[in-house]
């Protein structure tokens, strides 16, 4: 019986190779996860902002209801004779134009400013003489404008609708 211990194979075969793998899956497995990360956090973002969008399009939608509930066609606003300008109504509800309008519980909607509207008098076009044989009705059309900002200053939304009184 032979009791010579086994000599280590030679050094020079061994190549390394074990450390360079394990690095290589390091390093993927921590681009995968960053990536994820990254994505997970573009995805809180993007639902942040619809829920703000979501929010000042509610607020303005209750604004523009409580505008027509409101309607007094003895107290219309300002006549117009062309439908006005969009920056015409960013500017004037922005900088505090307008009827401000706080819903009941607003300080539980978060808003970052309450909805502002005004409300326009519209003149009714003329009746064409195919039309004029017909009995119209006498209604004013009005035009309420709407804006309402969410819960941050950039979500803004504007609505508008035109109204027969």
């Amino acid at each position: 019986m032979n009791t010579t211990p086994r000599s280590a194979p030679p050094r020079h075969r061994q190549q390394g190779s074990a450390l360079i793998v394990g690095l290589v899956l390091l390093l993927v497995i921590t681009l995968i996860a960053v990536t994820g990360m990254r994505n997970t956090i573009l995805q809180e973002r993007m639902t942040g902002n619809m829920l703000d969008r979501n929010l000042a399009f509610q607020a303005a939608e209750a604004a523009l209801r409580h505008g027509q509930m409101n309607l007094d066609p003895g107290a219309a606003a300002e006549p117009v004779d062309a439908p006005a300008d969009p920056l015409a109504w960013e500017e004037r509800l922005a900088n505090g134009g307008g009827t401000a309008y706080a819903p009941p519980d607003a300080e539980s909607f978060g808003l970052y400013a309450m909805p502002r509207y005004y409300i326009e008098a519209v003149p009714v076009p003329p009746v064409d003489a195919l039309a004029a044989d017909e009995a119209l009705p006498n209604q004013d059309l009005y035009r309420i404008t709407v804006r309402a900002q969410g819960g941050s200053p950039e979500a803004v939304v504007i609505l508008q609708a035109t109204f027969r009184h």
